[in-house]
């Protein structure tokens, strides 16, 4: 059950934030240390809970009865009378009990007899049963052990408190506090005039303590063994730890650690949101001649090169034959030099795939034509027609596309239907066949399937070569 709760608290001194929606309870039985820097508002709390102070926002409950203890410390008592007397008024109660019970005895030794000896003592009874409960038979042992553990000599209790020194007047007051026996104790600093021997007997006297203690101190030895719970004021909350200090240092390093990496995932996130946010800002306004060239080059790097439109129309709407392509004794002459000499290739639709990307290759280089081709081998048949068989003779006259000089797609024996009709000129000496057992290519390289098949007809090989080459991939279904 909770003895003391603070619901939604905030607290501002001259505007100064001191406490914001702060929440607390205290139940019976607890030890909680309160902890916080200086000026962070550990004093604060205590006085709002004793309705010293008003907080600004929230409310504070506290069980109506209960019974709260307040040191500070500056707590000092004052006065001309002694400390020792002064404690002894604490006990007012417990001695009119005991005067009434001496009272009733000088009764009964009178012997009564009848029914005012029975009525004497059953009085004699409850005042002795009154006696046992407020613990009248030991509060001079109390006010005796309190006094000499806090240090207070002879001399010092029957002195006047004002004749005292701050330290001593100071003791008095905790003296004061700790006899009272309050429901809860709300401690502000109070070791720091208790010597060691002063500080070890408070501690074990807080463990005997059957109330709630609210304890405010610096010294962190004495709050481990002490306390069951360590409440932190950070950053105008409190952050409640389960544990004495040692476990409130473990466990508070572990919520650094998540707050940090919260922190960071907070940070990237409010950048991203950031550069969003400009993006839409930006892009609310006119554009500038830099961002509309971006733009442009943004839109020209993702637009679909030609190739890859004509290897994606291939392979929806058109099931090539099984010899795409067979080559063999190309050669190709600028000028006087020779460029390349006896290409030779062949591809074929099961590894059409696998083969392109050899093909590409051979169309590449730097200016001369790429690898040289690879020859058949010596004492083959110098070549058939791809499309029919028929052997074609080196140097037979042959079909060329209009426009595409030097370059001879089949020799002009080839009948077969289907295949792209290629008028002869008479420029070059090159044709388009296929060998009679061609020597299988090298193994092509290890690119992806998608990338061999988009360099099937090679970025470098442009115009009417290019239209060629594609008339004739795509010429038989």
């Amino acid at each position: 059950m909770s003895l003391i709760r603070l619901g939604a608290v905030s607290k501002r001194f001259d505007g100064r934030q001191v406490l914001r929606k702060v929440f607390f309870r205290l139940d019976a039985g607890d030890r909680v240390g309160l902890i916080g820097n200086n000026g962070s508002g550990k004093t604060t709390v205590l006085r709002m809970i004793l309705e010293h102070d008003e907080p600004s926002e929230g409310q504070i409950e506290v069980d109506e009865g209960l019974r709260l203890g307040y040191f500070s410390q500056f707590s000092e008592l004052s006065g001309d009378r002694s400390i020792e007397d002064v404690l002894h008024d604490l006990f007012t109660l417990i001695k009119t009990t005991e005067a009434r019970l001496r009272q009733t005895e000088n009764l009964l030794s009178q012997e009564p007899e009848g029914d005012e000896l029975n009525q004497l003592l059953k009085q004699y009874d409850s005042l002795m049963a009154e006696v046992d409960a407020q613990g009248g038979w030991t509060y001079q042992h109390r006010i005796d052990t309190v006094l000499s553990k806090l240090g207070f000599s002879d001399t010092h209790r029957t002195l006047p408190i004002d004749q005292l020194s701050g330290g001593w007047r100071n003791r008095a007051a905790l003296a004061k506090i700790l006899l009272e026996a309050p429901d809860v104790l709300l401690l502000d600093e109070p070791t720091n005039f208790l010597d060691l021997d002063g500080l070890s007997w408070l501690e074990g006297w807080l463990h005997r303590f059957r109330g709630a203690v609210i304890l405010v101190s610096h010294d962190r030895d004495f709050l481990d063994r002490v306390v069951t719970r360590v409440v932190e004021i950070e950053n105008y909350r409190l952050q409640d730890y389960q544990g004495g200090f040692v476990d409130y240092i473990q466990k508070k390093r572990v919520r650094t650690k998540q707050l940090e990496r919260q922190f960071r995932f907070e940070e990237e996130l409010l950048a991203f949101e950031a550069e969003a946010i400009q993006d839409r800002r930006d892009a609310a306004t006119d554009p500038s001649a830099s961002l509309n060239r971006r733009l442009a080059n943004i839109k020209k790097e993702m637009a679909p090169r030609e190739v890859d439109t004509i290897v994606t129309a291939i392979y929806r709407g058109l099931r090539p034959p099984d010899d795409l392509c067979k080559v063999d004794q190309i050669s190709k002459n600028y000028g006087a030099g020779a460029l390349f000499k006896g290409l030779a290739f062949e591809l074929h639709r099961e590894w059409w795939a696998r083969r392109a990307h050899r093909a590409a290759r051979i169309a590449r280089g730097r200016g001369r034509g790429g690898q040289p081709p690879r020859r058949p081998a010596a004492g083959r048949d110098p070549g058939r027609c791809a499309p029919c068989g028929r052997a074609a003779p080196t140097g037979a006259p042959g079909s060329v596309h209009p426009g595409l000089s030097g370059y001879r797609a089949a020799p002009a024996c080839c009948p077969r239907a289907g295949w792209p009709t290629i008028p002869a000129t008479a420029a070059g000496q090159d044709h388009l066949v296929a060998p009679a057992a061609p020597e299988r290519p090298r193994a092509a390289g290890r690119l992806g399937a998608a990338t061999r098949t988009r360099a099937a007809v090679h970025p470098r090989i442009i115009g009417q070569a290019r239209a060629v080459w594609t008339s004739i991939l795509t010429s038989r279904r």
